[in-house]
C-alpha cells in the first residue's frame, strides 16, 4: 500500500512518484488530508504500465486535473510487452486535454493501450477534452468496465472525426460494459456520450441525459454523408471476428437493459442512439425510456429515429417506452433499416412525432419501417398519440412482412402536409394480422386499417403516466381490450404485472391487448365479528344469557364488535327486547382493523322474565 501525501506533481509524497516506485499489484491510496484538492499535472500524463490501483475513498472529491493541457492517465504496455490491468476507484478525472494527431489527440481523460483492462468505480470524468474520446479512449482488444461512474461535459469534437465520441470511444475487437453509470453534457461527432465499434457492449442502469452529436451532422464521411449519428450512443458492429477483425461469423450482443435516455440530440440518424451492427450481431434493448430526444437533419438532409436508430441485424426490443421523441424526417419514436428482424413486445409508443421544422413533412410518427423484407412482429403494444407532419402518425413503411398480434394503434396524428385529406393517420400500409388488435377510428372510419381484421373502436386508454416506474398507458374501467387478446407467449405485461388476469370477471383470464394488464381494483370490505367475553357469536344464530339476579341489582354485558375487514364498517338501528336498554353510546363507525363495544343492561326493578331479539344493522355483506 503507497499513500499520497501531498499534492504536488511530482517529487516525494506526490501521486506521479506513487505510480512509479509501485510494484505490479500494488494499491495507491490518498492521505485523508487530501479531501477535496486538486493535484494539477504540470509535467504530463501521468503514465501507468503495470497492474495497479488507485483508490481516492480517504480523501473525497479529490481531483487529478490536467490542467487543460495534458492528458490525465495514459495506461501503457510494459517493457515487456505485457498489457496491464488498472483499477481507478473514488476519483475525479477532469480538465485532461489530448493534443496532437491520431491517438495521440484522443483520450483527454484516459487512453488505453491495445488489450489493457480498465476498471472505473465510483469515479468522475468532466470537462475533459480530445480530438476524438474526449473522456476515455480503449485500446485494441481492451476491456473496459465502468461501475458507478459520471462522465459531465466531456468534449470529443475538435478533430472531427468518425470515432468523436464525447465520453467514451472504444477500438475493436474488446468489450465496454456500463453499469450504475451517468452521461450527461457530453458532445461528440458520432456518439454524444459512447462511440462504440466492433465489440460487445452492454449498458444497464445507466442514465444518459442531454448528449449531442449534433456538431457532426456538418462533417463529411468523404463518402457522400455526414456523420453526426447517435446523440448518445453510436454503434458500428458487435464483433471482430473476420479477416482483419473485420466484422466476421461470431456475432456479438449490444445490449441496452434498465435505462434511461433523456433529452439526446442528434443529426442525421438516431438522436437517443444509433445501434448499426452486421450479422449476425444481435441488439437487445429492454425496461428502458427513450424519452424527449432529437435527431435534426444533416447536411444531407437525413433526419431518421428521434429515439433510436437500428440497422443491419436482429432487433429484440422488449418492455420499453418511446415518448416525446422527435425526427424532422421519419421514424419519430423508432427507425428501422437494412437486413433487421425486429421483435417489439410490451412496449409503448406515445406522442412521438415525425415532422419537419414547417410542420408540412413526416412519416412515421412512432415507428418508420425500410428494413425490406425482413420479418417484424410487433405483440402486446401500444402505438398511441403519436404524430406525423404528413402521413402515417403511427407507422409508415412496412407490408405484408410486418406482423401485428394484440396491439393498439390508437389516437395518432397525420398532418397530411397541411391539406385536407383526412387520411393515413395511422399507417399507410396495412400489415398481416394475428388477432388481437384494436385502432380508434375517430378521425377517419374510413382510413386505412392497420390489419385487415383489427378491431375499430375506442380502446378507452388512460393518459401516459407512470405506474410502478414505467410510463403506460393504462386501461379504463370498460375498454373493449380488457381480456380481448388472443394467446401468447407473456406471463406479464410491461410494467411486470402477471398476465393474464381475469379483467371482465367472466370467470376466464384472458390476456388484454396493448403493453398494460388492467388488474380489478381490490374490493374493499368491511367484515364484523361480534363477542362477548370470549365468545364469538354467529349471525343470526348466536345467544346469551343474563341469567337470574336479584330485583334492584344491576346487570349488564359488554358486547365488542370487531372490523376484520378494509373497508370501514356502519352500525345502525339497533333494536333491544322489552326489559333490556342501552348503557352508554353505540358505535356508528369502525374502521378497518379496529373495533367498538356497547354495554345493555337488564331492567331488574321488577321480578320478570325476559327473552328476545337483539340486533342492529350493518353495511357488512
Amino acid at each position: 500500500m503507497i499513500t499520497v501525501t501531498n499534492t504536488n506533481d511530482n517529487g516525494l509524497g506526490s501521486l506521479r512518484n506513487a505510480i512509479k516506485t509501485a510494484q505490479p499489484g500494488d494499491i495507491i491510496q490518498f492521505d485523508a488530508s487530501l479531501v477535496g484538492q486538486t493535484i494539477t499535472l504540470t509535467s504530463g500524463q501521468l503514465e501507468i504500465d503495470k497492474n495497479l490501483t488507485i483508490d481516492g475513498q480517504n480523501a473525497p472529491d479529490l481531483i487529478i486535473s490536467g490542467n487543460q493541457t495534458n492528458r490525465v492517465f495514459d495506461i501503457k504496455i510494459d517493457a515487456n510487452f505485457q498489457s496491464p490491468a488498472v483499477s481507478l476507484k473514488n476519483l475525479i478525472i477532469a480538465e485532461g486535454k489530448a493534443q496532437g494527431t491520431g491517438q495521440d489527440g484522443a483520450g483527454g481523460g484516459i487512453r488505453m493501450a491495445s488489450e489493457t483492462t480498465l476498471t472505473l468505480e465510483n469515479s468522475e470524468l468532466r470537462n475533459n477534452v480530445a480530438q476524438f474520446a474526449g473522456g476515455i479512449l480503449t485500446g485494441f482488444k481492451s476491456n473496459t468496465t465502468i461501475i458507478n461512474s459520471k462522465f459531465d461535459n466531456n468534449d470529443g469534437t475538435l478533430g472531427k472525426s468518425e470515432r468523436g465520441g464525447g465520453a467514451i470511444a472504444t477500438q475493436s475487437a474488446g468489450s465496454l460494459t456500463v453499469l450504475d453509470s451517468e452521461f450527461t453534457n457530453n458532445k461528440g461527432i458520432n456518439g454524444g456520450a459512447i462511440n462504440h465499434l466492433l465489440g460487445n457492449l452492454t449498458v444497464e442502469n445507466s442514465r444518459f441525459i442531454n448528449n449531442s452529436s449534433i456538431p457532426g451532422g456538418t462533417v463529411s464521411d468523404g463518402l457522400g454523408g455526414y456523420y453526426g449519428a447517435g446523440g448518445a450512443i453510436y454503434t458500428d458492429g458487435a464483433n471482430a471476428s473476420g479477416p482483419n477483425f473485420s466484422p466476421g461469423s461470431q456475432g456479438g450482443i449490444i445490449q441496452i437493459n434498465n435505462s434511461l435516455f433523456d433529452g439526446n440530440q442528434g443529426a442525421g440518424q438516431g438522436g437517443g442512439l444509433f445501434l448499426f451492427v452486421y450479422p449476425p450481431d444481435k441488439v437487445i434493448v429492454e425496461n428502458s425510456t427513450i424519452q424527449n430526444n432529437t435527431i435534426l437533419e444533416n447536411l444531407k438532409g437525413e433526419g431518421l429515429g428521434g429515439g433510436l436508430r437500428h440497422g443491419n441485424g436482429e432487433l429484440t426490443l422488449s418492455n420499453t417506452t418511446f415518448t416525446g421523441n422527435r425526427a424532422l424526417s421519419q421514424g419519430g419514436g423508432l427507425w428501422i433499416g437494412e437486413q433487421s428482424p425486429t421483435t417489439i413486445t410490451n412496449s409503448t409508443f406515445s406522442g412521438n412525432r415525425a415532422e419537419s421544422e414547417d410542420g408540412n413533412s413526416g412519416l412515421g410518427g412512432a415507428i418508420a419501417l425500410s428494413n425490406g423484407t425482413n420479418q417484424t412482429n410487433i405483440i402486446n403494444t401500444t402505438i398511441a398519440n403519436n404524430y406525423a407532419g404528413f402521413q402515417g402518425g403511427g407507422f409508415w413503411g412496412g407490408g405484408s412482412q410486418t406482423r401485428l398480434k394484440n396491439t393498439i394503434v390508437a389516437y395518432n396524428v397525420a398532418n397530411n402536409g397541411g391539406n385536407n385529406w383526412n387520411i393515413n393517420h395511422h399507417t399507410g400500409f396495412q400489415f398481416s394480422d394475428d388477432g388481437g388488435n384494436f385502432q380508434s377510428n375517430e378521425l377517419n372510419p374510413n382510413d386505412i386499417k392497420i390489419t385487415q381484421n383489427v378491431t375499430l373502436t375506442d380502446p378507452l386508454l388512460g393518459s401516459l403516466q407512470n405506474i410502478n416506474g414505467v410510463l403506460v398507458h393504462p386501461l379504463q374501467v370498460g375498454s373493449p381490450v380488457i381480456d380481448a387478446g388472443v394467446s401468447v407467449n407473456l406471463t406479464t405485461d410491461q410494467r411486470g404485472q402477471t398476465r393474464p388476469i381475469d379483467g371482465d370477471e367472466n370467470g376466464v383470464a384472458k390476456v388484454d391487448s396493448g403493453s398494460y394488464e388492467y388488474q380489478v381494483a381490490a374490493v374493499t370490505l368491511p367484515e364484523i365479528s361480534v363477542i362477548q367475553n370470549t365468545t364469538n357469536i354467529a349471525d343470526n344464530t348466536g345467544t346469551f344469557d343474563f341469567g337470574t339476579s336479584t330485583v334492584g341489582s344491576v346487570v349488564s354485558k359488554t358486547f365488542t364488535i370487531e372490523n376484520n375487514g378494509t373497508a370501514d364498517l356502519t352500525l345502525s338501528e339497533l333494536t333491544l327486547p322489552t326489559g333490556l336498554t342501552l348503557a352508554g353510546t353505540f358505535p356508528t363507525v369502525i374502521a378497518a382493523g379496529s373495533q367498538g363495544t356497547f354495554d345493555v343492561q337488564l331492567d331488574t326493578n321488577t321480578a320478570n322474565t325476559f327473552n328476545g331479539e337483539l340486533s342492529f344493522t350493518t353495511n357488512d355483506t
